[in-house]
């Protein structure tokens, strides 16, 4: 029996470099960068175990911050 595949995320190289940046400020408040961390280890094809593993996260954190990107894309992160 196979598992669930999710839609794969897609986004353009603004947005790209934009998450990039978001990912790594020390100013930005937490969930932000958090988003943005969960949303490039998506884009960069990384699966739930794997970035879960690494950002300590949970499947429901990492499930909510891939389906507001999927709803809203980036702008889910620039207000």
């Amino acid at each position: 029996m196979m598992g669930r595949m999710a839609a794969k995320l897609t986004c353009c190289d603004e947005d790209f470099t934009y998450l990039g940046q978001i990912s790594i400020s020390c100013t930005e408040h937490a969930r932000k960068v958090e988003g943005a961390q969960i949303t490039l280890g998506y884009l960069m094809g990384d699966r739930n175990g794997a970035i879960g593993a690494c950002m300590g996260l949970k499947a429901n954190t990492l499930a909510t911050g891939r389906n507001r990107f999927l709803e809203c894309g980036v702008s889910v992160l620039r207000g």
